[in-house]
């Protein structure tokens, strides 16, 4: 999963929730294409390809344990100590530049007005999320950050999380979880906290409708999605300038366009 958009919220929508809990990357910034290009240009360097199976061990992780994934993964003489000051130089000052998720900061105020406790639980970098959080102004909504890379642990075991609740003075199932994160959300799940289901939400009481033949149409718009979320990420580092940015954005609008066609067809 590489993200989420945020409802547009209703007043008190989380219920009778005391502690609403944030991931960052993913699910409060757009910060994952990042780590992907991150990731990428390492493996460039040394001539290694970039696999599902490569991206599977370093997703959603700290950096200690994707260091040491990596080093196992592709047998390098390197030290972990070593490829992780890397990957920080890769990244340098990407986080400057990161946007807000959609709707994210309408829903924090909502979530304020109802009076709702509010705290973020990463696994990002703790000076790139410092960089973010300042960046768009985001420290009044929290009452603490708390780092896994801090903790020595990821975001997986039920125990990190009760250990969190603890930490912020109450009870797991006194708290709703944000992640983009599946390993995550179901740890998170198994500690007794709330875990947010908005697609299921959404699809309740409603009719679905599946429409075949649609494969190669939507393994296409991922992609060219893919292409300008990198893009943009490197223009907003200052590592490329984008040439010819028109065509690649008119190719992703005609093939939405297709995509909303059919949808309206089917209604």
């Amino acid at each position: 999963m590489t993200g989420k958009f945020f409802s547009r919220p209703e007043p008190g929508g989380t219920g009778d929730a005391l502690m609403l809990l944030f991931d960052l990357d993913g699910t409060l910034i757009d910060s994952n294409g990042v780590w992907l290009e991150v990731d990428r240009a390492f493996l460039r360097r040394r001539g290694l390809p970039y696999t599902q199976a490569y991206r599977d061990g370093v997703a959603h992780s700290i950096l200690s344990n994707c260091a040491v994934f990596t080093k196992a993964h592709f047998q390098m003489e390197e030290s972990c100590e070593a490829i992780i000051a890397e990957w920080m130089e890769l990244a340098k000052d990407a986080y400057d530049h990161v946007p807000l998720k959609p709707h994210v900061r309408e829903y924090l105020d909502r979530c304020r007005e109802a009076g709702h406790r509010m705290a973020v639980f990463t696994a990002c970098v703790p000076e790139h999320c410092r960089s973010a959080v300042s960046r768009h102004s985001l420290e009044p909504y929290f009452e603490r950050i708390i780092y896994a890379q801090e903790l020595g642990e990821d975001k997986r075991s039920p125990a990190i999380f009760r250990r969190v609740a603890r930490m912020l003075g109450v009870k797991p199932g006194e708290c709703v979880f944000f992640d983009d994160s599946l390993a995550a959300c179901k740890g998170a799940k198994a500690a007794g906290m709330t875990v947010t289901d908005y697609l299921t939400t959404c699809a309740l009481g409603k009719e679905i409708i599946r429409v075949e033949g649609l494969d190669d149409l939507l393994s296409e718009l991922k992609a060219q999605g893919r292409n300008l979320n990198q893009l943009t990420t490197l223009a907003n580092m200052g590592r490329i300038t984008v040439l010819r940015g028109d065509d690649l954005t008119n190719e992703y609008t005609r093939l939405c366009d297709l995509l909303s066609e059919l949808v309206r067809e089917v209604r």
